[in-house]
């Protein structure tokens, strides 16, 4: 469960990670290939890079479900507040199967999270969380009230129904 899929955030990372190693060498002064700012090939630092390492980050996953059991994706408002002023505010239109996942992961730390319903169905509710470095959190809400993936679809099949009639 620890995968590590290749998301948009990681992708522009790591090409312009690649991209920025590749210009390293053609910025360096003409002095310091002919040895007149010290020996050729010498590093004396400066130009490191430093790309970050996925290490620091913490993969958090939200789940939703009715108490029925069935997962909720839509008629959510999620809000994520974490350290150094990190916000998140989410619609229902980024869950997907009941399952919310920030895209590229957090930074390590504590976060609040809130759910809330756009149509009074639930109560809201908050957590608490604390993500470690490297490592995968899930955080599950149970929203009694909430209509379930399931009911959803079977609402709008019946009503397809009745309108053909």
């Amino acid at each position: 469960m620890n995968e590590r899929t290749l998301t948009r955030r990681r992708f522009t990372l790591v090409a312009g990670s690649a991209a920025a190693i590749g210009l390293a060498g053609c910025t360096d002064d003409e002095d310091d290939e002919n040895g007149e700012n010290g020996e050729a090939g010498e590093d004396n630092g400066e130009d490191e890079i430093d790309i970050g390492d996925e290490e620091d980050e913490a993969e958090l996953v939200i789940s939703f479900e009715n108490e029925d059991g069935e997962p909720v994706s839509t008629g959510i408002e999620i809000s994520i507040q974490g350290p150094d002023d990190i916000g998140l505010n989410v619609s229902d239109a980024d869950i997907e199967g009941g399952e919310y996942a920030p895209e590229g992961g957090l930074e390590a730390g504590d976060y609040t999270i809130t759910v809330e319903s756009v149509e009074d169905e639930f109560e809201s509710q908050e957590e608490e969380v604390t993500l470690e470095s490297g490592e995968e959190e899930q955080v599950d809400f149970v929203l009694e009230g909430a209509t379930g993936d399931e009911e959803g679809e079977e609402d709008e099949e019946n009503g397809e129904e009745d309108e053909d009639d």
